[in-house]
């Protein structure tokens, strides 16, 4: 089995608004899985939720706030960025995160803020 993980180029828009904001943390990854044959040959794996596979993708060191980070893969059919999760390892700026599927990944800081809740609100990092 081998897992290909390559720079992308996405043409794919973040959603962001005057209360919303997706900012990318690092570069997209195309992520597949292969068999590789004997003989050379490859055939592309579909589903990799059965191994529990997981894949670690570089962060830009102070590009983001830390504790908004996940990871994102893009949903082809509908072309939107959809939360998969994942795990931050400061030391590294690393995120690590279990795969469900093949396709592109990237690293962003989900950043949602709420008109009526003020800034100075005991939980406004939480909300």
């Amino acid at each position: 089995m081998v897992v290909q993980v390559k720079p992308a180029t996405v043409d794919s828009a973040n959603v962001n608004t005057s209360t919303l904001q997706q900012n990318v943390a690092g570069q997209v990854y195309d992520i597949r899985v292969l068999l590789r044959a004997a003989n050379g040959t490859e055939q592309q794996v579909g589903d990799l939720a059965a191994n529990g596979d997981q894949v670690t993708l570089p962060v830009e060191s102070g590009v983001v706030d830390q504790d908004l980070l996940g990871v994102y893969p893009l949903n082809p059919k509908t072309n939107k960025w959809e939360y998969v999760g994942g795990t931050f390892n400061a030391k590294r700026d690393q995120v690590t995160v279990t795969l469900a599927q093949p396709g592109s990944y990237d690293v962003m800081a989900y950043d949602k803020s709420f008109i009526d809740i003020p800034a100075a609100y005991w939980a406004y990092r939480t909300i």
